[in-house]
């Protein structure tokens, strides 16, 4: 029989047999077995929060309170380059009160867009020069090969200070050259007139008011040649307050008769009638359009070459961008 162990006697505990990966290497005190352990506090979800908080919290605080001198130092943003001087200035003939966009010196870049018509459709439009500038609309003939027969007037143009918009009318059903669509031109010439007028820093009008006569800008410059040139005609005939001057290459396709100015009678707008006289097309109608043009603008001026044929000539380049220039 063997004695049994008293109360005041050491109980030796036998060793673990293994210890986790936990265990080992960790104090005593932490150590889960036969004693109960707890986790050191840093490895606690809560504790780890805790102190990345407090170290973000106080690198924000610093920042504010001692910023550095980089910061401190760096100049303020400077304003988009896409932004535009106002002035009050009217001395420019092509300002005629009210607040404008100054106009600027061309870059020399190009824009192609597609202005949406009263009627759904779309024409494709080209355009030089800076906003703000005098507007200048350039309608080609009626052959689809030429719709881009002004691109090296209107170049030279935007590099004297206009604002020049070449539509193709024969991207659009409704605005190519037919019996039909006169009407349908003259509502673009609207829009293309407004976007003009907006461009210069004028209040946003209406095709409404163009019609009423409410936008007496008489800032818009239109050029037209052959059948282009009637149709210059019939707007300026439509849109009196609107057109300031006029030039016409050559024109083909009415217009020019006294019944489609409604009676006002002759217009005291300067205009600028210009053709080759090898011109096939132009030359049977040249006798008696003269007189005809004559007799609606009491101011035309009559510029003529010897060869050149049916086509906005270089010769013509110099010419016009005089007469557009001038102003009385």
């Amino acid at each position: 029989m063997q004695p049994q162990s008293t109360p005041n006697q050491e109980q030796k505990e036998e060793p673990p047999q293994s210890t986790t990966k936990m265990q080992r290497g960790m104090p005593p005190k932490y150590i889960k077995g036969n004693q109960r352990g707890r986790e050191p506090p840093w490895r606690k979800p809560k504790f780890i929060v805790a102190a990345v908080l407090l170290f973000g919290g106080g690198i924000m605080v610093h920042s504010i309170f001692y910023p550095t001198s980089a910061k401190a130092d760096m100049p303020p943003p400077s304003p988009p380059a896409a932004a535009v001087k106002r002035t009050s200035d009217t001395s420019a003939p092509h300002m005629k009160g009210g607040s404008h966009v100054k106009c600027e010196p061309w870059d020399g870049a190009e824009t192609l867009q597609t202005v949406v018509a009263p009627w759904g459709g779309g024409v494709v439009v080209r355009t030089f020069g800076s906003a703000g500038c005098r507007g200048v609309v350039m309608i080609h003939g009626a052959n689809p090969t030429v719709v881009w027969e002004w691109e090296r007037t209107a170049r030279l143009l935007a590099q004297n200070g206009m604002r020049v918009l070449i539509p193709n009318l024969h991207s659009d059903p409704k605005t190519k050259p037919s019996a039909h669509g006169d009407e349908a031109v003259i509502q673009l010439l609207d829009l293309l007139a407004m976007q003009l007028h907006n461009e210069s820093g004028r209040p946003d009008g209406s095709a409404q008011d163009l019609k009423r006569g409410q936008q007496n800008s008489g800032d818009i410059i239109m050029m037209g040649k052959s059948w282009g040139g009637g149709q210059a005609l019939r707007y300026t005939a439509a849109r009196p307050s609107v057109v300031h001057k006029i030039v016409l290459v050559a024109p083909m396709g009415g217009g020019d008769t006294p019944s489609i100015w409604r009676g006002r009678g002759p217009s005291g707008m300067e205009a600028l009638l210009l053709y080759a006289q090898d011109d096939s097309t132009f030359a049977p109608t040249r006798a008696h359009k003269e007189p005809q043009l004559k007799s609606v603008l009491n101011k035309l001026q009559v510029h003529h070459i010897p060869t050149g044929g049916h086509t906005v000539s270089p010769e013509f380049d110099p010419v016009i961008t005089s007469f557009v220039k001038h102003s009385q």
